[in-house]
């Protein structure tokens, strides 16, 4: 196995930089890790914090990190999606100076939307069942539905307000 400590990482012709990762030639697998500590290794998640030569930041990191959790969501329920990866997200969201409130609020709409997804929505399938009607049927039907739903996702992803506007009229934010 040979492992990267530097910017860069030389196999053979093959040069990578700017990245920090560790390739198994017998697997061929490139593990990408975090740079936490800030030890200065840049990584892919150094890219969505905005370091390195492709800059990111906040609004890249909600859009990817919305894509992710659908695409989990659509294979499994939304509270384990949520328990897997929120650990690993959301100290990077407060990182990048997301609300905690704004963040848990698009992951638990994006999950909403996931469970309901055609072709591998898990509720989707449920409903179907219980309802003894064809998914290629209620797929067409949903279809307006879910692009309303994800321009709503859309809106609590990129307005933080919308999502901390209760909280705040509460004073609890």
């Amino acid at each position: 196995m040979l492992q990267a400590s530097a910017n860069s990482v030389s196999v053979r012709s093959l040069r990578i930089d700017g990245i920090g990762a560790a390739i198994d030639t017998d697997v061929v697998e490139v593990r990408m890790y975090v740079d936490v500590d800030g030890n200065g290794v840049p990584s892919g998640p150094d890219i969505l914090l905005g370091r390195g030569p492709f800059t990111g930041g906040r609004i890249v990191f909600l859009l990817v990190t919305n894509l992710v959790f659908w695409f989990l969501g659509m294979v499994l329920e939304g509270v384990p999606a949520i328990i897997l990866l929120t650990p690993i997200t959301l100290p990077i969201a407060t990182r990048l100076g997301i609300d905690p409130v704004h963040y848990g609020t698009m992951l638990i709409a994006n999950q909403g939307i996931a469970v309901m997804t055609p072709p591998l929505g898990i509720s989707l399938f449920v409903a179907c069942s219980v309802g003894k009607v064809s998914i290629a049927g209620v797929s067409r039907t949903l279809i307006p539905y879910l692009l309303v739903m994800g321009l709503i996702l859309l809106l609590i992803t990129l307005v933080p307000g919308v999502s901390l506007v209760v909280p705040r009229l509460l004073g609890l934010h």
